[in-house]
């Protein structure tokens, strides 16, 4: 499965959130609905696989994370830039963890990763987290 970074243009105001080798985000969201009021205030980009990726540029979002959330929508991910390595503790649902390399492409996937699991992956920029599938 390949995580490729992509620019999102014409959809509201767009601005450049963070970038790493040549990769671009653009700001879409925050969107409204089904998602964790802990990441309605996070900025919002679009990757290939995950439509609405919120990003964690806090001390405070990097920590938490998705940490105790009973629910996250199949199409919400949470970014966390400039990180190669995550925790799972305090989880309550399964994750699917991809470490991303500074041109945005996948290094790893880990599936399903139970609750109080360390991860990491050297040469990793970036992780994405999702709910598993």
């Amino acid at each position: 499965m390949l995580y490729q970074l992509s620019y999102v243009g014409g959809i509201g105001q767009c601005r450049r959130v963070l970038g790493f080798g040549g990769g671009r985000f653009g700001w879409v969201g925050p969107w409204v609905g089904m998602v964790p009021k802990r990441l309605d205030g996070l900025d919002c980009v679009v990757l290939e696989e995950c439509p609405r990726a919120y990003v964690a540029t806090s001390p405070w979002a990097r920590l938490v994370g998705l940490a105790w959330l009973d629910d996250l929508p199949a199409d919400c991910g949470l970014l966390i830039p400039w990180c190669g390595s995550v925790h799972t503790f305090g989880m309550r649902f399964a994750l699917d963890v991809a470490f991303l390399g500074p041109d945005g492409r996948t290094l790893r996937l880990d599936r399903a990763v139970p609750a109080r699991r360390v991860l990491r992956c050297r040469g990793a920029v970036a992780v994405l987290e999702r709910r598993a599938r």
